[in-house]
């Protein structure tokens, strides 16, 4: 079952926070040092970033990247379905903490030119409460659930500070933008890894826990009343990459917890156990197998027992 080598590669970093700059390293970075609302400002694809995290969850599809923004005042981020928008294209231009560092607005539109847009349309404009500052970064979500509903939501927080849903735009690529004072927006992070390698088997040895809410990259959410949390894993070796999920950072004292087991028996099947962990194995009531690997196993059932 054990292959001679396995290691795993975490992309969410674990971090100390020492500091608040701490949560843009390794992103790349455009920065805006005189107004250009009306310039032509490059645009980017968002399948193209590294650090875009794609779930499906009860029929939801969400795509979600962190940005940050430092600026005293309108960090300006544009949505478009392509990446030239000057073609009469509908797009969505959001604007943090414009009006003197005081509100948060959504404005739907369509745009001719970088310096022209016509048919504008409101649809987010809330107070802000002073977010953006020259001196730190404001680091956030930005999620894009089923192509329209975009939610952006702050660093260590689910629930989202904004929102709005516009069916008329389907968003491929984003741009950067300011008004009237300098902005740097830093995006598409692309951090080194923490490494976790097992030479031995180790199936039944106390290996460390490590907690989700201080992985450095780990990105939540709350969409349609869903709580998500999602991190990036990689995995090197042969076969029987484990990985437990547990409640507490010992779950050895009859701890209910899971174990999911990416292509085991010999790089055949992924499986997911669930159940109570004594000591440091007791074992699992329930499995889930799905196929994976060779052609030689097919569909997904669940084994449990009393």
């Amino acid at each position: 079952m054990w292959s001679s080598v396995i290691l795993l590669t975490v992309f969410a970093l674990l971090t100390s926070a020492q500091n608040d700059f701490d949560a843009i390293q390794g992103c790349k970075q455009y920065t805006i040092s005189r107004p250009s609302y009306n310039s032509p400002n490059p645009y980017y694809a968002l399948d193209q970033f590294q650090d875009l995290q794609q779930v499906e969850v009860a029929g939801l599809k969400i795509r979600s990247i962190k940005i940050a923004v430092i600026g005293s005042n309108d960090g300006v981020i544009r949505l478009s379905p392509v990446e030239q928008p000057y073609q009469n294209t509908l797009m969505d231009e959001i604007v943090l903490s414009g009006w003197g560092n005081t509100r948060n607005a959504v404005r739907q539109y369509v745009r001719s030119s970088p310096s022209r847009y016509t048919r504008a349309v409101i649809l987010a404009n809330q107070l802000s409460g002073g977010i953006l500052s020259p001196y730190k970064p404001f680091v956030f979500t930005l999620s894009i659930v089923n192509d329209h509903l975009v939610a952006l939501s702050k660093n260590g927080e689910s629930l989202p500070f904004l929102q709005y849903t516009d069916v008329g735009v389907t968003p491929k690529y984003i741009g950067f933008s300011n008004w009237n004072a300098p902005v740097s927006v830093f995006y598409d992070s692309i951090l080194g890894c923490k490494q976790y390698t097992i030479t031995g088997p180790s199936y039944k040895n106390p290996n460390p826990y490590f907690a989700l809410d201080e992985f450095q990259n780990v990105l939540d959410v709350e969409v349609a009343g869903l709580k998500i949390r999602t991190i990036r894993p990689g995995v090197m070796g042969s076969n029987d990459g484990v990985i437990r999920l547990a409640p507490v950072v010992e779950p050895y004292q009859n701890t209910l917890m899971e174990e999911i087991v990416l292509s085991g028996w010999k790089n055949t099947r992924n499986a997911v156990r669930h159940g109570t962990s004594f000591i440091h194995y007791r074992g699992f009531r329930c499995i889930h197998y799905s196929g994976t690997g060779y052609n030689n196993y097919r569909g997904i059932h669940s084994i449990c027992s009393a």
